[in-house]
């Protein structure tokens, strides 16, 4: 299944490409942060948006905010079913800005491979006090760049888009919401120790087309690039097999006929 990749009409060097031939979620790549346009290149594209997005970006640079739980949680081995966390960083930007990553990013977030159908956004933090509207601004880059290397991701494997977990806190949570993701009634507290982040929420389909639907329509505030990964997204969404049919082909693909990981 191949995804359309938006182009923007302000950078001519990126040409319009399908997702499913972008370079892997584990390799390294660059995209605006309100865009999600992804590009084959060494260093963020200078743009005169708010913010960009390294995605994915090392664990030096997440550890900035994030702290030495991104270098300590970096595995030293890589493989298909187990791959390293995915970690991405939003950065400030302005006119004239440098190519290249100066100070700390504004915000971080991290998408946890737990299993073959399981997956857990967490660590969804910034820089920037709570008390500033730009903190969950940034954190919301932060989400939608996550949820976009989600859905390269399920195109190649046994996932489906249900099988996203996250973990928040009382001031994320509202911004996963927002994106159509619901509360865990039961969260399995168990999974501290098994050395894994506690779900509180879970990534709902419908929801997330209605939620990202709604936002789209709120285009009066929201910037051309905001607008172009928030409908990337959307589009992405609409391909996803209903939760239904996408349950019983795991079931299948796994052998065994057991439930998806709650």
């Amino acid at each position: 299944m191949l995804l359309p990749c938006i182009t923007l009409p302000t950078l001519a060097v990126l040409s319009t490409r399908h997702l499913g031939s972008l370079v892997s979620p584990l390799n390294h790549e660059f995209y605006h942060a309100a865009a999600g346009v992804p590009c084959r290149c060494s260093a963020p594209v200078a743009v005169q948006e708010a913010y960009r997005v390294e995605s994915p970006c090392s664990p030096a640079s997440a550890a900035l905010v994030a702290g030495e739980v991104a270098i300590a949680s970096e595995p030293s081995d890589e493989d298909e079913a187990n791959p390293p966390p995915y970690w991405v960083a939003v950065l400030p930007t302005s006119d004239g800005a440098p190519l290249v990553q100066v100070g700390k990013p504004t915000a971080v977030g991290r998408l946890q491979v737990i299993s073959k159908r399981k997956a857990i956004l967490d660590r969804l933090c910034s820089s920037i006090p709570k008390e500033k509207a730009s903190a969950a601004e940034a954190i919301e880059h932060a989400i939608d760049a996550l949820l976009l290397a989600w859905l390269r991701r399920i195109e190649s494997t046994e996932a489906s888009f249900e099988d996203l977990f996250a973990s928040a806190t009382p001031f994320t949570a509202p911004l996963l919401e927002k994106r159509g993701f619901a509360e865990v009634e039961k969260p399995d507290f168990t999974a501290l120790g098994r050395g894994e982040p506690i779900a509180t929420h879970q990534a709902r389909l419908p929801a997330a087309c209605v939620a990202f639907s709604y936002l789209i329509s709120q285009a009066d505030g929201l910037s051309p690039t905001t607008l172009a990964s928030m409908q990337s997204i959307l589009d992405a969404l609409r391909q996803q097999p209903p939760p239904a049919q996408a349950a019983g082909r795991s079931a299948n693909d796994d052998g065994s006929g057991a439930e998806a990981d709650a």
